[in-house]
């Protein structure tokens, strides 16, 4: 192969054809001899054109998974905000539920962030957060 790349150097349709036909051999042979024909100005072309990478499929299956993980919190943290309303019960009359609505929103933010990320870091720091913030809401008035 890498014969043929030298000898059709100057020849951009062969070249092409031999990409097409054998893509990995036209690659491989092609990054090997580069150093011998980068004088050629289509050597130039096809150095850009085989470094180039494109977005692979399991990048967008991946964006397609966060955007996923992110409308079913939406739609969690939206059912537990109208919770009240779902079941017929006023939340002025309670005072747990009206203190803890800031807390379920921001238990949907801790949830997407702690299912969208890999990070073992991130999943310890989302969980601290959220149980510190339980916490802090539920601790009793001091006494006086």
């Amino acid at each position: 192969m890498e014969d043929k790349i030298k000898d059709n150097i100057d020849n951009p349709r062969h070249l092409e054809e031999l990409y097409q036909a054998h893509r990995q051999e036209f690659s491989k042979a092609f990054l090997e001899i580069y150093e011998d024909i980068k004088a050629h100005p289509i050597a130039e072309f096809w150095k850009a054109r085989l470094d180039f990478e494109q977005p692979s499929v399991t990048a967008v299956l991946h964006h397609r998974k966060d955007i996923l993980i992110l409308v079913l919190t939406c739609l969690a943290t939206g059912v537990l905000i109208k919770l009240p309303q779902i079941l017929n019960f006023d939340p002025e009359k309670y005072f747990f539920y009206q203190a803890n609505t800031g807390l379920i929103v921001f238990f949907g933010l801790n949830i997407y962030a702690f299912l969208s990320n890999n990070d073992l870091n991130l999943r310890h720091l989302s969980i601290t957060l959220y149980l510190s913030g339980c916490r802090y809401l539920h601790k009793p008035p001091a006494m006086e």
